[in-house]
């Protein structure tokens, strides 16, 4: 099981669909897609990939995957 993470500068969380909704802002920024890809088309997409996703495991099951949300004090 993951744990959160917590230092005076940040706080990691691990990734649920929780997350969606205030992810959604952050990864709909198109500078972030510079070179490759493209933004969440929705908030429902990005909750139900962020779902597939709890898993922490690779389709193939022979990885294991830490994806993390980090957030600031502020």
């Amino acid at each position: 099981m993951m744990r959160v993470i917590e230092t005076d500068s940040l706080t990691l969380e691990p990734q649920t669909a929780a997350h969606a909704k205030d992810m959604f802002a952050v990864l709909s920024d198109p500078a972030i897609y510079e070179y490759e890809n493209e933004p969440p088309p929705s908030v429902e997409w990005l909750r139900a990939r962020f779902t597939k996703l709890e898993s922490r495991l690779s389709a193939n099951g022979q990885e294991q995957w830490l994806n993390w949300v980090i957030r600031l004090p502020s």
